[in-house]
């Protein structure tokens, strides 16, 4: 069996929400938090990463625009949109989408260990 850890690219601003998150996680894969659009930036062409985990409103910018860049530069790496608002359907990059306060733990687990095997 494979012991190395997955990794995940965490881009959230909420420090709470993503610390909670990263918690979920923490034993399914490796996880790397940036608060910021310009974070984001500085890292994703420096590591690579096995799925990335989005907010849509960030104070300097857009999850969608990451969506639609990391789409087009890594093509086989999913992407999984975490927002307050409800864009069920609405990113077509994503290959998950959950709604903050509305999703299911074990269902977003489940979702995360699936797109990472």
């Amino acid at each position: 069996m494979n012991d190395i850890k997955k990794s995940i690219l965490h881009v959230e601003d909420d420090t709470d929400f993503h610390a909670y998150v990263d918690t979920l996680l923490e034993d399914i894969a490796h996880i790397t938090s940036v608060p910021s659009a310009k974070e984001f930036g500085e890292l994703v062409s420096g590591f690579k990463f096995d799925l990335f985990l989005l907010d849509l409103v960030l104070k300097d910018g857009s999850g969608s625009s990451m969506a639609r860049k990391l789409r087009l530069d890594f093509p086989n790496t999913p992407i999984v949109i975490l927002s307050a608002h409800d864009v069920t359907g609405a990113i077509e990059e994503a290959d998950a989408i959950f709604t903050k306060g509305k999703f299911s733990v074990a269902d977003f687990i489940h979702t995360i260990k699936k797109l990472l095997r």
